[in-house]
C-alpha cells in the first residue's frame, strides 16, 4: 500500500520527478530517500536530484536546490551512502559515453552540496550498469559494461576514508564453484555480514544458493 502523499517542506505538495530508468535510489538517514540521474523513456538523460520524505504522516517529493558544481547527467550509475554523503561513481553519458569520475553530494546542513572529492591510485576502467555497495568504509565495485560494450568482471574498492580516498584493485580468491560470478552487467550487490576489507576476499558460493553461474 502506498502512502497518501502530503505537502512538501515548503507547504505545497511538490510532483513526483520524471518517470525513469537507470536511476539510484538511496536511502539517506531514517526518513529520507534520494533519486539522482537516470533516463527517461525517450532516452533523454537525466542529472536532477529528487527527495521523498517520508513519515508516518505521509510521503513527500521535494526537488532539491543544490549548491556546488554539479555532475554531468547520467545513468546507469551507482551511489552508496557513507556517513552524510551520497557517493556517486561511473555510469553512461548523454553521447554513450562512460565515466569513472566519482562525486559525492553531501547532504549535512541546510542546504546540500556537490563535492567533487580528490582521490589516489588507479581508478576502475570506465563503465556503466555496474553494481557497487558499502562494506564498512569501502565502496566495492564489480563488474558493468565499459566503452567497448564489454562486460566487465573486475572489483575494486574506493576506501572513503580521510581528504584523499584510494583505488584499490580487488584480487578475491576462489577456485571451482566459488571462483566468482564472471563478467556481469545489470545486476546488484549487497553486503551481508560484512567484516571489513583489509585484505583481497574470496568469492564464495552460499550454501543452499541456486541460479545460473556466469560465464
Amino acid at each position: 500500500r502506498v502512502p497518501a502523499m502530503r505537502a512538501g517542506p515548503g507547504g505545497e505538495p511538490e510532483p513526483a520527478p520524471a518517470p525513469r530508468g537507470g536511476h539510484t535510489a538511496s536511502k539517506v538517514g531514517g526518513e529520507t530517500v534520494v533519486v539522482f540521474g537516470g533516463h527517461t523513456a525517450a532516452q533523454e538523460t537525466l542529472g536532477d536530484v529528487a527527495v521523498l520524505h517520508m513519515s508516518p504522516a505521509g510521503w513527500a517529493w521535494q526537488k532539491l536546490t543544490i549548491g556546488g558544481a554539479a555532475p554531468g547527467a547520467r545513468s546507469s550509475h551507482s551511489a552508496v551512502v557513507h556517513g552524510d554523503r551520497l557517493v556517486v561513481f561511473g555510469g553512461r553519458t548523454a553521447d554513450g559515453g562512460v565515466l569513472n569520475d566519482v562525486r559525492a553530494l553531501n547532504v549535512r546542513g541546510q542546504k546540500p552540496t556537490w563535492e567533487h572529492p580528490e582521490t589516489s591510485g588507479r581508478a576502475p576502467e570506465a563503465r556503466s550498469a555496474h553494481a557497487a555497495c558499502l562494506i564498512e568504509d569501502g565502496m566495492v565495485v564489480h563488474g558493468g559494461v565499459n566503452s567497448s560494450k564489454k562486460q566487465l568482471a573486475d572489483v575494486a574498492v574506493l576506501r572513503l576514508e580521510g581528504t584523499t580516498w584510494r583505488w584499490e584493485a580487488l584480487a578475491p580468491a576462489g577456485t571451482g564453484p566459488s571462483a566468482g560470478p564472471g563478467r556481469l552487467s545489470s545486476h546488484a550487490a549487497v553486503a551481508v555480514q560484512a567484516s571489513g576489507l583489509s585484505g583481497p576476499g574470496a568469492w564464495a558460493r552460499p550454501p543452499g544458493a541456486r541460479g545460473r553461474q556466469g560465464p
